[in-house]
């Protein structure tokens, strides 16, 4: 009786030991076949929050179009300059248009001398630097080494630098055209606090044209109008000059030149080519919500050809400076 009776109790454990394991194995299919559910769920919601994004562009396009038909120059009263939220089918897009002509191109450092053997375009970084508080030194050499930086060439210019100037960093200079601007973060001379104050100001285009849209400058872009005017434009002069911009933005670059501020002056011809009216370089910035919550941004860079033609050039997921 008591050799049946533990014979039980041992089947009766190992029943229990069987149906453990049971719960245990369920509970473990279970909980994966949540996780596998909730992965299908965002990586359907990151498709959808995908193909918003690329509809919201393809909407941002058609207005830089139908604005381009319209008109020859750009303002910020136009319907390109207005930020737009729109619902759609299980959640909303959001957008905005940014004139990407509005900074100082770093990629422009990559034209050559003038016939004097000096380039416009390096005093202009220089005196931008200035004008953001940068020392006189430190800007002469971060002007320089930025040149260095994106020029084709490996002769370092005057304060410059050139690979050996980078060998305790571990690398070297890329020597060809920055894609975005936190590469300037890299470059010899450029601090943390430096890189912070002026790269709001900075862009990274593709092309070696420098041309700022003062159409569509804002209140925290004064500093590239001080810039184009360096010592004959105060801040509190270049905001004057801002705020009698007309609505619809200037009809040519005489009527700013015109303003008492700069009557007196007899610019550059190489300052006057620099000051555009309208632009060939746009940031589209769109953010998708779907409404379980998830969000998604796309930067893409659209460039304009011919009169109101607009492709796709560079597209990020994510903000894009």
């Amino acid at each position: 009786m008591i050799s049946l009776a533990r014979q039980q109790g041992v089947a009766l454990l190992m029943v229990l030991l069987i149906i453990t394991m049971m719960v245990i194995l369920a509970s473990r299919m279970s909980l994966q076949m949540g996780l596998d559910i909730q992965q299908v769920s965002e990586v359907k919601a990151q498709s959808d929050n995908w193909q918003r994004l690329l509809s919201g562009e393809q909407l941002a396009l058609a207005v830089l179009q139908d604005v381009m038909k319209q008109h020859q120059t750009l303002n910020l009263s136009q319907e390109w300059a207005r930020s737009i939220t729109l619902p759609i089918s299980g959640g909303q897009i959001h957008g905005r248009i940014v004139d990407s002509s509005r900074c100082f191109n770093l990629n422009s450092l990559r034209q050559p001398d003038d016939a004097n053997h000096q380039s416009m375009v390096q005093t202009l970084l220089y005196r931008l630097l200035l004008v953001e508080q940068v020392s006189a030194s430190e800007a002469r050499a971060i002007a320089a080494a930025t040149r260095d930086w994106v020029d084709a060439d490996k002769t370092p210019l005057s304060y410059g630098g050139e690979d050996s100037s980078y060998q305790k960093a571990g690398f070297r200079p890329a020597n060809q055209m920055m894609v975005s601007v936190s590469q300037w973060r890299e470059v010899k001379g450029v601090s943390a606090a430096i890189y912070r104050r002026v790269s709001p100001l900075l862009c990274a285009l593709p092309s070696e044209r420098l041309r700022i849209d003062i159409n569509t400058l804002e209140k925290s872009q004064v500093a590239l109008l001080q810039m184009l005017f360096y010592g004959n434009l105060n801040q509190a002069q270049a905001l004057r000059v801002l705020a009698r911009r007309p609505s619809k933005g200037y009809s040519s670059v005489s009527t700013i030149m015109s303003y008492p501020e700069l009557a007196h002056l007899k610019t550059d011809t190489g300052i006057i080519k620099v000051m555009a009216l309208t632009s060939r370089y746009f940031m589209v910035k769109m953010t998708a919500r779907s409404q379980d919550g998830s969000e998604s941004q796309l930067s893409s860079l659209v460039v304009r050809q011919g009169t109101d033609k607009f492709q796709v050039t560079r597209r990020i997921l994510g903000d894009w400076h």
